[in-house]
């Protein structure tokens, strides 16, 4: 029976340690999970650098890929040899998972305090082994890539956005920012039949768009006002993403958006803390419509698994790079290095 695993820990900032630590006692709705693979997110990298704020040890993990090799008794979705993926652990007995609200559900782990197994930190997946309830639980595609596998998180938030859009075949959308979370946003925006163009300075991420039959318009020396209606031949979209998060994006996206009745979605958190220009008056005259979205829930975590099984959501060219989990503080370098897409730790 195992009942130690290894996990990453970051130490301070620009410090990390592999740790050997208790497993948590399975219960009967339980999975023990051998983790294969653990994709970096901005937000454990920007931990890692103090860009963000946090309490030490801490730990992270959210976006993985493993195989079951431990059902408790009361476990009826899955057995020994499945390949899984995950959502966020929470408890699906309180009022808002039962109102299909599980983004607001009480966690396991709390992010702002020491948890009970001495460690900050909501997530615990950077490890050779995770326990995970069945009901936070999804299969996944074996034939897919792990560290492709691996994206359910970050596409589950996606989807949760574009649904909060309620985006048409006709609508026109344009998408701010083509880094990792910018090109999902295309992705999925383009997997609901509506118009996509991406808008991008930086070489690498254009390429990279392209390459997965995004139409992304090069902004870099150029009014982004300009030349994004020239090159796309679109005078008002309909919908804009803002996936970078900075002033000058929330900015253009006004701008760029139709004069009555278009959406903005507000993607991406930027740190330090982006501003907008836009008045209030110009908001109520306009008719313009404000979304925000974070995290995802059960049904969005659903689609995501479906979207990457089925290969309807090809995600291949954002993996920047892998790394052994010997070597996660390498890892973590080069995921902090500027224009990096998803770095892989593979178990």
């Amino acid at each position: 029976m195992i009942t130690k695993r290894k996990m990453a820990v970051i130490e301070d900032y620009g410090k990390m340690k592999i740790v050997e630590c208790d497993l948590p006692p399975m219960r009967s709705k339980d999975l023990l999970i051998k983790i294969d693979a653990c994709n970096l997110c901005t937000s454990e990298y920007g931990i890692y650098s103090g860009v963000r704020k946090a309490g030490f040890p801490y730990t992270f993990g959210h976006e993985w890929v493993g195989t079951v090799v431990e059902t408790g008794d009361e476990v009826t979705r899955f057995k020994k040899g499945d390949r899984v993926v995950g959502c966020y652990e929470y408890d699906a007995e309180s009022l808002p998972a039962q109102l299909a609200d599980s983004s607001t559900a009480p966690r396991k782990y709390s992010f702002t305090e020491m948890n009970e197994d001495g460690f900050y930190g909501r997530f615990r997946a950077c490890a050779d082994y995770l326990v995970q309830p069945e009901v936070c639980t999804f299969t996944m595609n074996k034939d897919l890539d792990i560290s492709e596998a691996a994206f359910l998180e970050p596409l589950a938030t996606v989807c949760c956005g574009i649904k909060r859009l309620q985006l048409k075949p006709t609508d026109k959308v344009l998408v701010i920012g083509a880094g990792t979370m910018g090109i999902l946003n295309a992705l999925v925006a383009k997997a609901y039949g509506s118009t996509v163009f991406q808008s991008e300075m930086m070489p690498k991420k254009i390429e990279a768009a392209r390459q997965l039959g995004i139409d992304c318009i090069d902004v870099d020396g150029k009014d982004p006002i300009e030349e994004i209606p020239k090159v796309s031949g679109i005078q008002g979209f309909d919908v804009v993403i803002v996936a970078v998060g900075v002033s000058s994006a929330y900015d253009q996206a006004f701008k760029l958006l139709k004069q009555h009745e278009g959406k903005v979605l507000f993607f991406a958190a930027g740190f330090p803390e982006p501003k907008m220009s836009i008045s209030p008056n110009e908001i109520h005259y306009r008719k313009l419509e404000i979304i925000g979205t974070y995290t995802a829930n059960f049904a969005d975590f659903m689609e995501a698994s479906e979207l990457l099984s089925t290969r309807k959501i090809n995600v291949s060219a954002l993996v920047e790079a892998r790394y052994p989990f010997e070597k996660i503080d390498e890892a973590m370098k080069k995921a902090n290095e500027p224009g990096t897409f998803r770095v892989s730790v593979v178990m």
